[in-house]
């Protein structure tokens, strides 16, 4: 299964916002990586650093299958510089022409996506998976959000961007809880409710 992973980039104010030490956030993100990993899925994540970097090093570390790290080709319309380091440690590196489609690539390329937590980037990929739902085919691959409660604040999307994606949510309590969410759902098949 492709796995995306989306969140912040700046562990500083994700610690600011949850009120969690940095070192907090980092030991949920190897958790993260790890898990999915050990499941043997596909990892998409786009090339920053934050939360993205360490699951994705977490990830490495514990032998995951494949790491699909997402750079654009050109920097349109941001620039890419600070971008370019963190692609080094990928499998495979994707590189769509332009930051708008690596974006999307996360949502639109993977079986389902992880939230990490919630920042201005994972706000507009969270509508990419809403317009992607809507609007693409999905016979071959339904798309499902597993949103992590203890990373975001208040432990839910506001209302305003959960009731439009309430036919994708998944919301697991912790980190622990993604091991079982994806040893337990056929991604294919069942539906995701929210709990």
């Amino acid at each position: 299964m492709k796995i995306g992973v989306i969140g912040p980039t700046d562990l500083k104010v994700q610690s600011r916002v949850l009120g969690k030490s940095i070192r907090t956030l980092r030991r949920r993100a190897v958790s993260i990586g790890k898990i999915i990993a050990e499941g043997k899925h596909e990892l998409y994540v786009n090339s920053d650093k934050g939360m993205l970097f360490a699951v994705g090093k977490a990830y490495k570390k514990h032998r995951g299958k494949e790491l699909v790290v997402l750079l654009p080709r050109e920097a349109d319309p941001w620039p890419i510089d600070h971008a370019e380091p963190y692609a080094g440690q990928a499998d495979k590196v994707v590189r769509p022409p332009d930051w708008f489609r690596a974006n999307y690539g996360v949502i639109s390329d993977t079986d389902i996506c992880v939230v990490v937590g919630m920042s201005l980037g994972a706000s507009g990929e969270l509508s990419y998976a809403r317009w992607d739902f809507k609007f693409q085919s999905h016979d071959d691959k339904p798309k499902k959000v597993i949103v992590i409660r203890e990373l975001i604040p208040n432990g839910e999307l506001p209302l305003w961007m959960e009731l439009p994606l309430a036919e994708l949510l998944q919301y697991i309590d912790t980190v622990g809880d993604l091991a079982q969410i994806l040893r337990r759902v056929d991604f294919k098949k069942e539906p995701l409710l929210i709990y």
